[in-house]
């Protein structure tokens, strides 16, 4: 009966009264094989094969073959200037190896199985590679189990457990190490004793969505293209420069401060946290050109008591009067605007320059004459003159908020924030702005048949600036 091989390494295997005179050597060439599986180098050339591929030997047993052949041993040391790509071919049989790259040239060495996938080996690096049998896998790569544990070589005690459980299933999580000291400590929070490095990322076109790259946590934004929208994942903490003036529409994707749109500018920067993928809170945002101590953007508000105002000359209402509520208490200096017809006073307001030019909103304080609870509607219209216009000139469109008495006389009533109020004339900066507020009796909502008396009107309007420089 004639001797035959081994599934794996390929040992001979003699047969009963085989080999008279002859067994030994035979039995040494296993040996041989054997002691180079456990412990052998074999150097595999990879030098201008122009993408030829390299396929190990696998000689079977024979006189000398334990040192001749390549596919048994443990430890494959690719060698040469590389010209291509190149496959380092393995038998589809169940191994072990030892892999360093010690190639030179600006390519790729793979080890794998002749029909099946396998492993890029980086040069200058050494992996632990397993064949299956029909793959070429990094043994390295899975632990199969749900945890792991890291142990101190000098005192096995100091234990660090990573726990895999709480990934979501199909989910694979990275935990990149930076090239800095970080420890982390605690069960129920991570506290970081070394500083955290933010890396810049690559440039970002603007588009909508803004695509938020993962190469960072901070970009320069590009364009001029506004957006609404930001595709990003959830938890990721970023912060953008913007490179150009664009738009930044608030709303359901984009919570920004204020809850107002901004035009950026160039050098603008502002810090966000993506709460849920795709929906962005705006922590904080920066102009290049505020200053220190300036005036936050967004809404702010301008108090004009009725002292400040003076009825119109045409259908006015009463003069300002001061009315006491009881001695040593407050006065109350107050307009009385009649039920019987519209009744008009005035005000003017130059608006600060940071004031963005835009619309504004108004609420009316007030008090009554009488007690019961019927309703009274306010108006208020505007017109902006600039220098060397003229201001015969006609108000913009009147803006209604209503109200209604609650109570007994000299209560203080506080409309609700009235609608946009669109000011006439085109406003700008270095302007004038009338302002016009009457009782709008022929409203189906006044139905007071008693004077309503205004306290004041505090307006709302939005800035763009931190000063007025």
């Amino acid at each position: 009966m004639a001797s035959t091989a081994s599934d794996l390494l390929k040992l001979e295997l003699q047969a009963d009264g085989e080999n008279d005179q002859t067994w030994g050597q035979k039995a040494n060439t296993v040996f041989e094989r054997m002691e180079q599986s456990i412990a052998g180098t074999v150097s595999v050339g990879l030098t201008a094969l122009g993408g030829t591929g390299y396929t190990l030997d696998d000689t079977q047993y024979s006189k000398g073959s334990g040192s001749t052949a390549e596919s048994h041993r443990l430890r494959l040391n690719l060698t040469g200037s590389m010209d291509s790509n190149e496959n380092v071919i393995v038998p589809a049989r169940t191994h072990l190896y030892c892999v360093y790259n010690n190639t030179s040239g600006s390519y790729t060495a793979t080890v794998k199985t002749s029909a099946g996938t396998g492993i890029v080996v980086p040069q200058g690096q050494a992996m632990m590679l397993w064949c299956d049998g029909t793959n070429v896998v990094n043994l390295f790569d899975c632990f199969l189990d749900n945890s792991f544990t890291l142990a101190d070589n000098s005192d096995t005690t100091k234990k660090a457990r990573f726990q895999l459980s709480g990934i979501t299933t199909g989910t694979t999580r990275t935990l990149t190490v930076p090239d800095a000291d970080v420890t982390l400590v605690g069960t129920g929070a991570n506290t970081f004793t070394a500083r955290q490095v933010w890396s810049k990322g690559g440039d970002i076109a603007s588009a909508s969505p803004l695509v938020i790259d993962t190469d960072g946590n901070y970009f320069d934004v590009t364009g001029t293209t506004g957006f609404s929208a930001m595709t990003v994942p959830a938890g990721m903490l970023f912060m953008l420069q913007f490179d150009g003036a664009l738009t930044i529409t608030h709303g359901a994707s984009i919570d920004l401060p204020g809850e107002e749109s901004i035009t950026t500018a160039a050098g603008d920067r502002m810090i966000c946290f993506a709460e849920a993928a795709d929906t962005v809170q705006v922590l904080s945002y920066f102009r290049a050109a505020q200053k220190i101590d300036t005036l936050s953007q967004g809404k702010h508000t301008i108090w004009i008591p009725a002292g400040a105002m003076r009825p119109t000359v045409s259908n006015g209402c009463a003069s300002l009067v001061d009315v006491e509520t009881t001695a040593g208490r407050p006065d109350l200096q107050v307009l009385d605007f009649d039920a019987s017809a519209d009744e008009h006073a005035q005000f003017s307001i130059a608006f600060p320059k940071s004031w963005n030019n835009g619309t504004i909103t108004f609420q009316v304080f007030w008090t009554s004459t009488a007690t019961d609870t019927d309703g009274v509607t306010w108006a208020l219209q505007g017109v902006a003159c600039a220098d060397g216009d003229t201001a015969d000139v006609a108000y913009g469109t009147a803006v209604t908020v209503n109200d209604a008495n609650q109570s007994t006389a000299e209560d203080i009533y506080v409309t609700a924030e009235s609608g946009a109020v669109t000011i006439a004339g085109s406003p700008g900066d270095s302007e004038i702005a009338f302002f016009r507020i009457f009782r709008d009796v022929s409203d189906a909502n006044d139905t007071a048949t008693e004077d309503a008396r205004l306290i004041g009107v505090k307006l709302f309007y939005t800035i763009d600036a931190g000063n007025d420089a």
